[in-house]
């Protein structure tokens, strides 16, 4: 099966299955290098530079995730633009994204569809259901927003890049996703044999399936792999010039 998420294993051993070329489109310490009041926190990293936030989600684990990111945005709250950087998160509970990405959103909205397994045929699947994300939080983040992405954006932070694109200030940017949702599910088969096996076709709003596929950005730029990022992030200066040329500069917490 040409799926990221399927694996096998029998007892300790696990057993080669199907993978493909992710080129990274990202380096964090670059990133790092340039930023202020830099703030740690475990699948969260949030600073500054200049009037600009920069918050990096390298992951969707973890009970204080959520909360975490609240007081990041609490802190940041007085920016003019803000970059959140998922180009690391290889997904984790798509729940924890529905929360954070509901401080963005003005109202609820359906950032995707699904259709589930549903008998032995490979044509027998559920009617297609609808995923969606709740407004949350005492105010929402209002200034430009550009959410980087790349091929190792994965399962549920594809989801995230989904949720948070419906917010109306918020610009894509990088490279596709990395095409690989399947809600899987871990399945004994006996002899000690685990198999990890996909659930669902996942689709964006519209209904268009990005399995294999990826979910392309509002704003491509062509680096990827070691060489375009040896003295620089190239995707991370494409962000901050971007919100450098957007006219709204008002903070970006705005109540109600």
């Amino acid at each position: 099966l040409e799926d990221l998420h399927v694996w096998v294993k029998q007892d300790d051993r696990w057993i080669t299955t199907y993978t493909r070329a992710r080129p990274t489109n990202g380096n964090f310490q670059q990133v790092k290098g340039k930023l202020e009041q830099l703030e740690q926190r475990p699948k969260l990293v949030y600073g500054r530079v200049g009037t600009k936030g920069y918050m990096l989600i390298d992951g969707l684990q973890g009970d204080r995730l959520s909360d975490d990111v609240d007081e990041a945005l609490e802190a940041l709250g007085d920016t003019t633009g803000l970059v959140i950087d998922l180009r690391f998160n290889g997904g984790g509970n798509e729940t924890i994204a529905q929360r954070i990405a509901g401080r963005f959103l003005k109202k609820k909205a359906v950032y995707s569809k699904n259709q589930y397994r549903d008998g032995d045929q490979h044509k027998d699947l559920s009617k297609e259901l609808e995923r969606i994300c709740l407004a949350r939080g005492p105010w929402r983040y209002t200034a430009p927003v550009v959410v980087l992405q790349g091929q190792s954006t994965m399962s549920s932070g594809e989801s995230f890049v989904l949720m948070l694109a419906q917010a109306p200030n918020v610009t894509t940017m990088g490279d596709r996703t990395a095409g690989a949702s399947a809600n899987p599910k871990q399945v004994k088969v006996g002899r000690g044999i685990v198999m990890n096996v996909p659930r669902w076709i996942d689709m964006t709003p519209d209904g268009t399936p990005f399995e294999g596929v990826g979910i392309p950005p509002d704003e491509f730029i062509d680096a990827v792999g070691p060489a375009d990022f040896a003295s620089g992030d190239p995707v991370f200066e494409a962000a901050l010039d971007f919100l450098k040329k957007t006219r709204k500069t008002k903070p970006g917490r705005k109540k109600g």
